[in-house]
């Protein structure tokens, strides 16, 4: 649930492992509903360990999984409301 996530950000962040932290904080974003904010979240994520702020790779690849699973759920939810109208 999105609290649990948004918790979880903060205790990442504070034991310095800011990927999992911006993580979490797009999973919050996801759990209600708010994927544009989940995907701002991962892209923010990427672009830091891309600038050498981390070099966990476990990390780094389950944002760049989480980026693709989110992006699908917007094309599908807009594909959807297409369909609709």
């Amino acid at each position: 649930d999105s609290t649990a996530w948004g918790v979880l950000g903060q205790i990442w962040g504070r034991l310095g492992r800011p990927l999992r932290s911006l993580r979490a904080d797009a999973e919050s974003h996801a759990a209600l509903g708010d994927l544009t904010g989940a995907v701002d979240r991962l892209r923010a994520a990427q672009q830091f360990a891309r600038a050498g702020g981390s070099i966990d790779f476990i990390d780094a690849s389950v944002i760049d999984a989480r980026m693709r699973d989110f992006e699908s759920q917007r094309k599908l939810l807009a594909a959807d409301e297409k369909a609709l109208h």
